[in-house]
């Protein structure tokens, strides 16, 4: 095996060495594996794992410097939980033989033990592939149930998520107002400008809002579909915090859109069907979509690997119209 160090590896490079990983966690389930298929190594590496019985999905997931606030058990109790609790089609997770939910593995070549987490296959295509007025009503409308759950919930005193509380949540170093960033091609007045104003906002909603427990990514591409029923995943980046917040991410991948204004008030009418609709007054969810704005401009600048969909100088200039919307520079949709 090489001995380049493991993250000076590509993508690939990196799952081939996970892969023996996720097999000798495997080991300590009740599964015939007789395949085992990379699906993604993005960000965690996630493998097919193919057995008898059907296939699985086994999570190697990435560690994150002091990311007890991340734990992967919280996450999976909130997953068993909501599927417990409500009718959301959450993929179920798989205990190995000592019952436990989340287990530890090692490998050669792999420079810490990765926690891995089985889970039920889910099919069907992403929301993303079935765009429509109809899905985006059943999206809002899972949304509102998950939020209706967590409001009434009681986690165990072991659950710990991070806090919503700034436009980078999880603790990441703020590198976007580094000196010396070409990158922002005169932007980073109304960048500062905005951040402040976002920052305020959020705050004041920690204040004013009781926190609830969001899934924090649950955009068109973390949903399956298949027979009309709507299934979430990957659930890594919980957080606490105002539901408005939660609601912002989901529309924000889909703002801009010439579809969006159909598709936001679909979510909302979908949303309301199940809870009621979180934003206290016309454009709040709007405005606040700067935050996550922010947010995947500095993982970009932190990871230059990142996909932007596009070239950077466009990818940053868009940033401006997230900036302008939250101080009031552009008009708000009315949904």
């Amino acid at each position: 095996m090489s001995t380049k160090p493991f993250g000076e590896l590509t993508e690939l490079g990196q799952a081939r060495r996970l892969r023996p990983l996720a097999l000798t966690a495997l080991a300590e389930y009740d599964l015939e594996v007789f395949g085992l298929r990379l699906i993604t190594n993005g960000w965690n590496g996630v493998f097919r794992v193919d057995t008898p019985s059907g296939p699985f999905v086994i999570r190697v997931t990435r560690p994150i410097p002091g990311a007890d606030e991340r734990s992967v058990a919280s996450e999976v109790e909130f997953m068993s939980a909501l599927a417990q609790g409500t009718d959301v089609a959450v993929p179920p997770v798989v205990r190995n033989r000592r019952g436990e939910l989340v287990t530890i593995a090692s490998a050669a070549g792999v420079p810490e033990p990765r926690e891995c987490v089985v889970f039920g296959w889910i099919g069907g295509p992403d929301v993303a592939e079935r765009r429509s007025a109809q899905t985006w009503g059943k999206l809002g409308e899972l949304m509102g149930t998950m939020h209706a759950f967590a409001e009434h919930w009681t986690p165990s005193p072991a659950f710990h998520v991070t806090d919503y509380d700034s436009c980078i949540p999880y603790g990441e170093p703020l590198v976007v107002f580094e000196p010396g960033r070409a990158e922002l091609h005169g932007l980073e007045s109304i960048l500062r400008e905005a951040t402040a104003a976002t920052n305020e906002r959020i705050e004041a909603l920690a204040r004013e809002v009781p926190p609830i427990v969001l899934h924090g990514d649950m955009h068109q591409w973390n949903v399956k579909i298949k027979h009309g029923v709507l299934s979430p995943f990957d659930f890594e980046d919980l957080l606490t915090g105002a539901p408005i917040l939660d609601v912002m991410t989901s529309l924000y991948y889909v703002y801009g859109d010439d579809d969006y204004a159909e598709l936001a008030r679909a979510f909302k009418a979908g949303y309301g069907r199940r809870h009621p609709w979180p934003e206290r007054e016309p454009g709040e969810m709007e405005r606040l979509m700067f935050a996550r704005s922010l947010d995947l401009l500095n993982a970009v600048l932190l990871d230059e690997s990142l996909d932007l969909g596009g070239d950077m100088e466009s990818f940053v200039r868009r940033r401006g119209t997230y900036a302008r919307l939250a101080l009031g520079q552009e008009p708000t949709t009315p949904l």
